[in-house]
């Protein structure tokens, strides 16, 4: 793979405070230290339109060539060429773009006039044995003519080349291109130009830049620009943002250390009040059975894991689903090992549960096509995505914290009917704004789209995490001591499963209502459509459970007594 580091001109040409140009140095020299075969270093255009790079021929001058690397520069006509020859740049580009508004705007010239105005630094770079590049900017979306016909683009591209550029540089300009529209692009263009003499330039804008890099990688491209910078690299690097993921399970490891040193605290009190060690034990709980690997589950985890792992790599039409049904058969596998040893109505009572929360939890969602539109109708961007995912887990956790007390006074049944009832409730405003609801409040109440999202999340995220709750206390309170932890991992895993078959169900629902980007015709009855399974089939699941858990267990005749009978909502209760 050969990367084009672009950040030095195509970066620092938008920030709006000047960047000293010892700054700018420092800048390309740590470049040119990573490893990158060529860095755009800056652009040779008139300072007046382009502030920012008005020290392009100092930059040039100051800064320390390695061997090997090319270090290029964006000329617009002959005289920044001439600057740029003079400032011993190693390769020039030139620019157009595939939407004939976007070069209006941008240079005031039509797609055919904007290529006339290079001939000439072409014709000079040529004499000067300087390769040139060539930038098709807008080459999927523009913001002014929409979505950009792939056959467009293949038109600006082969002209270019006709013309005698060496290299042409596809650029998704303002960062909405999906991997689909990425294949269907360089499905067409491939077969008539060699893959090494296309690169391919796109923004992380809306989060699918990796993406879109991996679909281009498939048809053979070799050749991406990149630029260092973006919200996470101005404040730490990759490097040091893994590192610090390294205190996650270093919190964990202290937590269980803390706790072990508060277990010594205690006992050390206990002991100086006179109390005996044996009775010490019991009353912290200290009192550990024999334990012995159980070989089932062990053996059970381990089948789980192959089938993920060689269905996963493998090319299996329908592998998601069979991932999903063989996971889900060895997951009910051990947990039929695990609950064998409960007395039935204590194993009716967590089986109710679970399958209560596995059948809320696997709800179908929308899918993709609510994101496209929310990019493409109502203006969202990744930065605003990154701010309602941040909305939404710190109040999740609060909200675990906050809820609590009202959690313990309900039972599951209760929160799971609320919770299909509320999570309907909160997909409203998005089939609201599907139907105008934002151009209204606007209008009316001077807030818009994003404003209406934010509350949404803010209503939505403190539920998040709720129904979780009640199992997990089950658990703790009912499981067998020795058993605890493979309680909480078997369930964790059922009710985890859950998502995978929310995401099938969404696949399929998506087949139904077809939503292609650009094309939100059945969005608004897909949405309603989800809206209403998730606010039905969860309470009709736990109406079926509560009938279910009426009948007497396996082997018994007549009813049970009710000094031995445990309903599953109290249960869930704690």
């Amino acid at each position: 793979m050969k990367i084009v580091e672009v950040a030095p001109r195509d970066g620092l040409q938008n920030e709006t405070a000047p960047v000293p140009t010892e700054s700018k140095v420092a800048f390309v020299d740590a470049l040119s230290a990573t490893g990158v075969s060529e860095i755009e270093v800056s652009a040779f255009v008139s300072p007046r339109r382009v502030p920012q790079l008005a020290d392009a021929r100092e930059v040039f001058g100051r800064i320390y060539r390695r061997e090997g690397v090319v270090y290029s520069a964006l000329v617009p006509n002959v005289r920044g060429l001439d600057r740029a020859i003079e400032s011993r740049v190693d390769k020039v580009s030139v620019f157009t773009a595939a939407s004939e508004t976007f070069n209006r705007k941008n240079i005031n010239a039509s797609i055919k006039g904007s290529i006339q105005r290079f001939l000439p630094v072409l014709k000079r770079a040529q004499s000067e044995m300087l390769p040139v590049r060539g930038y098709v900017s807008t080459a999927f979306w523009c913001a002014f003519e929409g979505m950009i016909p792939p056959e467009a683009v293949i038109g600006v591209v082969e002209k270019l080349f006709d013309i005698g550029i060496d290299e042409v540089s596809i650029s998704d300009t303002i960062g909405k291109a999906s991997p689909d529209e990425v294949k269907r692009l360089l499905d067409l263009l491939v077969p008539r130009i060699s893959s090494d003499r296309i690169a391919m330039h796109f923004h992380d804008t809306y989060g699918r830049g990796v993406e879109n890099v991996l679909a281009s990688w498939a048809h053979g491209i070799r050749i991406f620009d990149a630029s260092v910078g973006g919200w996470l690299a101005k404040t730490l690097s990759y490097s040091v943002m893994y590192e610090l993921a390294l205190l996650i399970p270093a919190i964990s490891v202290l937590g269980v250390t803390i706790g072990r040193f508060s277990v010594r605290l205690h006992r050390l009190r206990l002991r100086r009040s006179g109390m005996a060690d044996a009775d010490i034990r019991i009353a912290l709980h200290l009192a550990n059975p024999d334990l012995a690997p159980n070989w089932y589950i062990l053996g059970g985890s381990a089948a789980f894991v192959m089938i993920s792992l060689t269905l996963g790599l493998s090319d299996v039409a329908v592998k998601k689903e069979a991932i999903f049904f063989g996971s889900f058969a060895v997951i009910a596998y051990l947990m039929s090992r695990l609950l064998r040893d409960l007395e039935p109505v204590k194993r009716r009572e967590i089986i109710g549960i679970a399958i209560i929360i596995f059948i809320f939890r696997a709800m179908p969602g929308v899918g993709a096509g609510a994101s496209w539109w929310q990019i493409d109708a109502l203006g969202f961007d990744e930065a605003f995505f990154g701010t309602l995912r941040q909305i939404a887990a710190i109040l999740a956790i609060i909200g675990l914290f906050a809820l609590r007390g009202w959690m313990s006074r309900r039972p599951i049944t209760y929160l799971v009917v609320f919770l299909s009832v509320y999570n309907a409730v909160m997909l409203l405003p998005f089939i609201g704004m599907y139907h105008g609801l934002h151009h209204w409040t606007e209008a009316h109440l001077g807030f818009g789209a994003r404003t209406i999202a934010i509350i949404d999340t803010m209503a939505d995220s403190p539920l998040g995490q709720v129904v979780m709750v009640p199992m997990l206390a089950w658990i703790a309170r009912e499981a067998p001591t020795e058993q605890k932890a493979t309680y909480f991992a078997v369930m964790a895993a059922f009710t985890n499963l859950a998502l995978s078959a929310a995401n099938l169900g969404t696949k399929y629902l998506n087949r139904i209502f077809v939503v292609e980007r650009g094309n939100y015709s059945e969005l608004g009855s897909l949405m309603v459509t989800a809206a209403i399974i998730g606010l039905i089939v969860p309470p009709m699941a736990v109406l079926l459970v509560n009938l279910w858990k009426r009948l007497p267990p396996a082997g018994t005749t007549g009813r049970i007594s009710s000094d031995s009978k445990t309903d599953l909502d109290s249960a869930a209760n704690e």
